[in-house]
């Protein structure tokens, strides 16, 4: 509505607004290496004893592993729904086949 007198704004702002979506995943990315730099690889070493998660597991763990919030994460897995985190979590629980508190099971290998 905004921009009906000027489609080349308009443009220029989807442009600039899917650039900003774009630097999400190097957000996510950023974070994810720092974290494995910091606890010994530990996404890697989840995987290697859970060879059946996604590199969205991965970044997920690295997410928990260093204690971001549940919007938090949901923000950075550009999604405004809490309960599509709430989801990711309870799939990554049962590929990882454990009882125990997600939050747990990684700081079980943090310590590792």
């Amino acid at each position: 509505y905004q921009f009906i007198d000027s489609p080349d704004k308009f443009i220029k702002h989807f442009k600039d607004a899917m650039d900003l979506d774009n630097s999400t995943n190097s957000n996510l990315d950023d974070i994810y290496t720092i974290v494995n730099r910091k606890y010994n690889n530990i996404t890697g070493r989840i995987r290697k004893d859970h060879p059946n998660i996604t590199s969205d597991d991965e970044r997920l763990i690295a997410l928990l592993c260093a204690k971001y919030s549940t919007m938090s994460i949901a923000v950075l897995f550009n999604t405004t729904n809490l309960g599509t985190v709430y989801n990711k979590k309870s799939r990554l629980l049962k590929k990882l086949g454990t009882e125990m508190p997600l939050e747990q099971f990684i700081e079980s290998y943090k310590n590792n």
